[in-house]
């Protein structure tokens, strides 16, 4: 287990300001990422699934394709990674699956999002998520199952699209609550909703900045 990115990762993130992540679908993107001088890169679902299979974020890739690519992406880079572990792969035995699998590869954070699966990438139209509950049950899940406590876990609820902004933010607020270090609102349309995610004063926040998507 690698607990120096991890460690790092957590250094960087308790530092005052933004923190800028590329996102990166391969091993050669994850070297050009450090080799243009970041010092952490996010391992992307969509990226993931445009390159292997040539279509969208809509629940293809699985968790062993997730490990073969994570394995060579940690293989050929040493900046601290972030990867993108959809809903986990299943239920609470799957998400433990999922983080201790993670934490053998020596990533620094992963990112659990809330959606019903097949999961959709969360700038597209007709996502599902999870009764609260449930998803609840596989946060708490995650953070029990890391072995490393700097493992940096993320959040992500995509309740805004479905749900509304008010109901997003209470369950941001519950994943915080439930012990996950960071929290990634996924889909607001506009400035006014970005300040009113980070009004709330909930935790350390993540947005997703993508040139086509639906956040500003």
């Amino acid at each position: 287990m690698n607990t120096t990115n991890a460690k790092k990762l957590r250094n960087m993130l308790e530092e005052p300001g933004m923190l800028t992540v590329p996102g990166a679908g391969t091993p050669l993107d994850l070297r050009l990422i450090e080799q243009s001088g970041f010092n952490v890169g996010y391992m992307t679902g969509y990226g993931a699934a445009c390159i292997r299979y040539g279509v969208p974020d809509i629940g293809l890739i699985g968790y062993g394709e997730l490990e073969d690519t994570v394995r060579v992406m940690r293989q050929v880079t040493n900046i601290p990674l972030i990867v993108d572990c959809d809903t986990g792969y299943g239920d609470i035995a799957n998400v433990k699956r999922t983080v201790e699998g993670m934490e053998s590869l020596g990533v620094a954070g992963i990112q659990i999002e809330d959606q019903v699966w097949p999961k959709k990438c969360g700038h597209m139209a007709g996502k599902f998520v999870e009764p609260r509950d449930t998803a609840l049950r596989k946060i708490k899940a995650a953070v029990q199952a890391r072995l490393n406590p700097d493992l940096v876990i993320i959040a992500r609820t995509d309740a805004r699209g479905p749900l509304g902004m008010d109901e997003a933010l209470v369950r941001a607020k519950m994943f915080i609550d439930a012990g996950a270090d960071m929290i990634f609102v996924d889909g607001p349309k506009s400035i006014i909703e970005l300040e009113q995610i980070c009004q709330a004063s909930i935790g350390p926040q993540m947005a997703n900045m993508s040139e086509t998507g639906l956040t500003p």
